[in-house]
This record gives structure tokens, C-alpha cells and sequence, in this order.
């Protein structure tokens, strides 16, 4: 029973999540830009790793808060820079551009997420 409720928190952030990137896609006419469709897949992409990280972190048995601050935190600001590069540049950057950059962003954040994972896991 308690897992069914410690879903209920990443679902609702969630959820608030994506009626914020909805209702400003809608109000600032992104969606008629030719980068809206990447912008959209990476966006999906942070939910995903958004809803992964709180569930993870939610179901954990470990006492191993510090790494799991971390991690949140981490994702965080991830999702925060990468909602800055599509408001800021989704407009100024060619196709091509915004993508590489969008791979960069996921890079750097892997990069930083997955050592964060493995030492929490020992």
C-alpha cells in the first residue's frame, strides 16, 4: 500500500510539469516555430528522467539521503536549464544547432547524474 502512495507525489509534479510547459507552448505560439517538435522531444525526454529520479528516489530503501539530494537537485537543474535553452534559443537557433545543443545539455547531465547513481548504489 505504501508504494501505490509514494507514486502519487511524482505523478502530481509531474503532471503540474507539463500543464506549465502546455499553457506557456500555447500562450507564446511556440508551437508553429520549426525547432517546436525537438523542443517537445526533449522536454518528454526531462520528464521522463524527472519522473524516473522521484520514483527511484521515493521507492529507495537506502538511508542514503545525501546522494539522492544530489540526484534531485542535479535533475533539477537540469530541467530548469533545459527549459531556459528551449524558451531562450528556440527561435534563434537553426535545427541542427538546437539539437547538438539539446545532446550536449543530456551529455553534461549524464555525465554528472551517473557517477551520482553508482556510489549511491554501493
Amino acid at each position: 500500500m505504501k508504494k501505490n502512495h509514494s507514486l502519487t507525489f511524482p505523478i502530481f509534479i509531474l503532471a503540474f510539469y507539463a500543464l506549465i510547459i502546455g499553457v506557456v507552448c500555447l500562450a507564446m505560439r511556440l508551437y508553429e516555430l520549426v525547432n517546436f517538435p525537438v523542443g517537445i522531444c526533449f522536454e518528454v525526454i526531462g520528464w521522463c528522467i524527472l519522473f524516473a529520479v522521484l520514483t527511484i528516489t521515493s521507492w529507495a530503501k537506502s538511508n542514503k539521503s545525501a546522494y539522492q539530494i544530489s540526484l534531485i537537485f542535479t535533475t533539477l537543474i537540469y530541467t530548469v536549464v533545459l527549459d531556459a535553452v528551449n524558451l531562450l534559443l528556440i527561435d534563434k537557433t537553426d535545427n541542427g544547432g538546437f539539437v547538438i545543443l539539446h545532446l550536449i545539455l543530456l551529455f553534461v547531465y549524464c555525465l554528472v547524474s551517473i557517477p551520482m547513481v553508482i556510489e549511491g548504489k554501493r
